[in-house]
């Protein structure tokens, strides 16, 4: 497969879930991609970022052209992504889950 030939998707259909529509998928490139940071009261780190997979235009299956919001007249698009969570602990409480491997007492 060429990388100009158009891809398309099955995505749900954005005004009724329950079906199934046609979505091409569109390029695109990472301009920026943070993590979103949080520290506990403990001192544990919480580290949260978004990655976007891949973003597609549903397609209206009775006209052919890319699905619209009702309201605004704007394009829908759908995206395909996924969350990375990691925890970053502070030594002291894995030390305490060490000592405490055994089992409560």
């Amino acid at each position: 497969m060429s990388s100009d030939e158009e891809r398309v998707v099955i995505v749900p259909h954005p005004r009724d879930p329950n079906k199934r529509v046609r979505a091409k998928v569109v390029k695109f490139r990472i301009l920026k991609e943070d993590w979103n940071e949080y520290e506990l009261e403990d001192g544990t780190l919480i580290r949260v970022i978004l990655n976007v997979n891949h973003i597609s235009m549903p397609i209206d299956p009775e006209t052919g052209d890319f699905i619209k919001n009702p309201q605004t007249g704007e394009p829908v698009y759908n995206l395909n992504w996924n969350v990375r969570i990691v925890t970053l602990y502070p030594k002291k409480i894995l030390e305490e889950v060490e000592r405490n491997k055994g089992g409560p007492e």
